[in-house]
């Protein structure tokens, strides 16, 4: 046999112990992690000294809530091989059943190692702690859910208070991106009333416009039909107004607070409602 032959034999013997090496290794390994496992289910070790050493101080008493210092029942069930990793560590999805006087689990869930020397330890015991989905869930979509309820009755209530539960809003009510917008109008309905209340006592002019804060609001009048009167209040510094529907004539209308284009415009919307009847 020639001197690259017994190179490439050698080689390939080393290759190949390797390996097997390797893999009787990661079998006893694995079969570590597995007596691991049956230690913590079945209370053969303390807790404590199967978490990894290198965990101390406030860090370590957090991993140990659980089952530090508590009476515990836990049956852990593999659902996938142990996984082992090359910075030695080793990773195990698993059923996982817990039970505490405080607490209970019954959830899938990964299960960290990691070895230190010869010997393997687990990496944490988050394992015992629900997961964030399940707090999501369980926790957080309920009062989702009330908060929901809440709020929906509370703006039902309030809308039928004021006389507004109809049209859109009977559907806007169950959507909850539309309740400021609701609340917004409510408290705008209420300033709109006590400006009609400043009107009926006499104040026409100088009332403080609600979206500019100017005295700049003055008060109009229409009458575009027969016993039909219309009062309007204009800003003369923004763009605000409103316009209220009388049931029956003013006690501050007079002809010369009649503003043409107003007048205008409520006698056309008036003529379309009766053709439209018609």
């Amino acid at each position: 046999m020639n001197r690259i032959s017994c190179i490439f034999v050698y080689s390939f013997l080393l290759c190949l112990g390797t390996t097997l090496v390797g893999q009787i290794r990661t079998a006893a390994d694995k079969q570590r992690i597995m007596a691991l496992i049956r230690n913590l289910s079945n209370h053969a070790n303390d807790p404590s000294a199967l978490l990894d050493p290198q965990i101390v101080g406030e860090k370590r008493a957090n991993a140990l809530k659980y089952i530090g210092d508590k009476p515990f029942e836990l049956s852990i069930t593999p659902t996938k091989d142990i996984e082992n990793r090359p910075d030695g560590t080793a990773v195990l999805p698993a059923r996982v059943r817990f039970k505490n006087p405080t607490d209970e689990l019954d959830s899938d869930a990964e299960l960290h190692f990691v070895r230190r020397g010869d010997n393997w330890y687990f990496a944490n015991f988050d394992f015992l702690g629900w997961p964030a989905i399940l707090i999501v869930v369980v926790i957080v979509m309920p009062l989702l859910g009330l908060f929901y309820a809440v709020g929906t009755l509370v703006v039902l209530n309030r809308l039928r208070n004021d006389g507004r539960l109809w049209g859109a809003n009977l559907l806007k009510v169950f959507i909850p991106a539309y309740w400021p917008s609701l609340y917004r109008e409510r408290a705008t309905l209420a300033v709109q009333i006590d400006l009609l209340k400043e009107v009926d006592s006499g104040n026409l002019d100088n009332l403080q416009c609600p979206q500019c804060r100017h005295r700049a609001l003055s008060t109009w009048f229409t009458n575009p039909g027969p016993e039909a009167y219309r009062t309007w209040l204009v800003c003369a510094e923004c763009d605000f107004w409103c316009h209220s529907i009388n049931s029956a004539k003013p006690s501050s209308f007079s002809e010369s607070r009649v503003r043409s284009d107003l007048q205008e415009k409520d006698t056309a919307i008036l003529r379309a409602l009766r053709t439209r009847k018609e």
